[in-house]
């Protein structure tokens, strides 16, 4: 994602800087200047880096889906797919899979992608 541009530019940045002020130091033959304006810098992208991706990981963490729990479906189940809103009625399972009825069609769907609406009285 956009992210991972910006932090490589960020990595990139710094390593720039680096060079600079490590070219300063060698100017001033082992003298060390208190904190370098291009220190102040880096220590600032390097921050700046470390909240990225602690943001990213946070998020990822958000994102994680809940752990499904393993339901056990019947003939006659009414059941959606995840990520869909028609409810429709199981009339055959075999092997992992489903045949859902929709009422105006009928869909071979792998039982790990439905969820129950209702279940069979």
């Amino acid at each position: 994602g956009p992210g991972l541009i910006f932090e490589f530019t960020i990595d990139r940045r710094v390593v720039l800087l680096k060079l600079q002020l490590s070219h300063f130091y060698s100017l001033r033959a082992g003298l060390l200047v208190p904190l370098h304006p291009l220190e102040t810098q880096i220590r600032h992208l390097e921050n700046e880096a470390q909240l990225l991706a602690s943001k990213k990981e946070a998020k990822k963490k958000k994102e994680a889906p809940a752990p499904k729990k393993k339901v056990v479906f019947k003939i006659g189940d009414r059941v959606r797919l995840y990520d869909g809103k028609t409810t429709g009625t199981i009339d055959a399972l075999e092997k992992g899979k489903a045949i859902v009825n929709y009422g105006l069609f009928t869909t071979h769907v792998k039982v790990d992608q439905l969820e129950l609406v209702e279940a069979a009285k």
